[in-house]
């Protein structure tokens, strides 16, 4: 796998993520973004897998939903994996 792949892996990784966690939790896209900082335009890419965010924001994004770094930018089980 080249580098854009596994950046591309990560970045929809984190989109799949971040928006399950932050629903886990009840909060609104509007409410992360400002509890991080961020523009609400940036963590709507973000969430779409558009942006490849900092590792400032990724931590900040973390703290804030409650989940380490490390889960939100781990891919998601697929049913095959699962099935494994």
């Amino acid at each position: 796998m080249d580098a854009d792949a596994v950046l591309h892996e990560l970045a929809m990784a984190l989109a799949h993520n971040l928006v399950a966690a932050r629903n886990h939790i009840g909060m609104s896209q509007r409410t992360l973004a400002a509890q991080t900082g961020l523009a609400r335009n940036y963590l709507t890419r973000i969430e779409r897998g558009q942006a490849n965010p900092s590792l400032g924001i990724l931590a900040s994004l973390s703290l804030v939903v409650g989940r380490t770094p490390h889960e939100l930018i781990t891919p998601p089980l697929t049913s095959s994996q699962e099935e494994s």
